[in-house]
């Protein structure tokens, strides 16, 4: 669950999911909102009852429109898999320009054979599989992806925060400026980004200063702090290549597929990077905004990237 943390009688307590470079105890959450594990928190006067507790593992039932793959690997973790216990993915130094190991928990994998809102985790997961095919087809100098953790979405709910969130928003699009700046020439780069609860696609081309949005829910830019950051980063990026460049970045919002319902956000991102990827390996040199002319991605369409996250992940543990 998300909760939001207004106090907290002990600061130092290290937090149940940390955020990588932004809350590692509860003293640096207040004012934020935090992945918590369900069964510790207490609805309103609700008195906590041990004998309550459910193994969350065993509220899924197995379905048949599950495909094949992702139901083999939900089997195998609910098995193999403990509260305590998780599994560790290692990564290619190619993937993010650093070594880099991931850790997917019960909670990332049963949201996600769910088709409910998934983690960053299970995102960074199918860049890698997406990033072993674009080696194989010999494509890594078309695309180059960010990883979601390093650009993490952090609420401020009053104004008191303004001068932190300014600081906040320039410490991202730092980060994010650091990444454009190994992009080569002609390639874009893929910046998968939580905007509170909701998941959206980044393209940028830095070296033409275009800015491309993808959103499954608006065919609007919404996110101002967002925007902020990206039109920064870009600046930052002409400072440390020494380009005049423009003003502004130029915005494009790409009017693709829009979700069903308000669950599927993060299987869109993971589509929409997959179409843009596989339409450049079959040589089709279209404009970004003619590759996604669907109203709606089909289940069958979503169940293959579904099928290709999984696959990838039982390579890893069998290989």
């Amino acid at each position: 669950m998300h909760v939001s943390i207004d106090s907290a009688v002990d600061e130092l307590a290290h937090l149940p999911f940390p955020i990588p470079h932004e809350c590692a105890t509860v003293g640096d959450a207040v004012g934020a909102h935090v992945a918590w594990p369900a069964q510790f928190v207490v609805i309103q006067d609700e008195k906590p009852q041990k004998k309550k507790i459910v193994d969350h593992r065993n509220k899924i039932g197995l379905s048949s429109s599950v495909p094949r793959s992702l139901h083999l690997l939900y089997c195998y973790c609910k098995r193999a898999l403990t509260d305590e216990q998780n599994l560790s993915l290692a990564f290619d130094h190619d993937l993010f320009d650093e070594s880099s190991e991931l850790f997917l928990h019960l909670e990332d994998i049963i949201p996600f054979y769910s088709l409910d809102p998934i983690s960053a985790n299970c995102i960074v997961v199918y860049m890698w599989h997406l990033n072993k095919k674009m080696k194989e087809d010999n494509m890594t100098d078309m695309f180059r992806f960010v990883n979601p953790h390093t650009i993490p979405y952090m609420p401020y709910v009053s104004k008191l925060y303004r001068n932190a969130k300014i600081e906040h928003l320039n410490e991202r699009a730092s980060v994010l400026a650091e990444r454009l700046s190994v992009a080569s020439t002609n390639q874009l780069v893929l910046v998968p980004h939580n905007v509170g609860y909701h998941w959206i696609l980044t393209v940028i081309d830095p070296y033409k200063e275009m800015v491309y949005l993808l959103d499954s829910l608006s065919h609007r830019n919404r996110y101002n702090d967002w925007k902020y950051v990206v039109d920064m980063s870009v600046r930052l990026f002409n400072s440390n290549k020494e380009r005049k460049g423009k003003k502004q970045a130029i915005w494009e919002v790409v009017k693709g597929p829009r979700q069903p319902d308000l669950k599927q956000c993060g299987f869109y991102v993971m589509r929409f990077m997959r179409e843009m990827i596989e339409k450049n390996a079959t040589g089709e040199k279209n404009s970004i905004s003619s590759i996604f002319m669907k109203n709606e991605y089909s289940k069958e369409e979503i169940d293959e990237v579904r099928s290709e996250w999984a696959e990838c992940i039982q390579d890893y543990i069998y290989e």
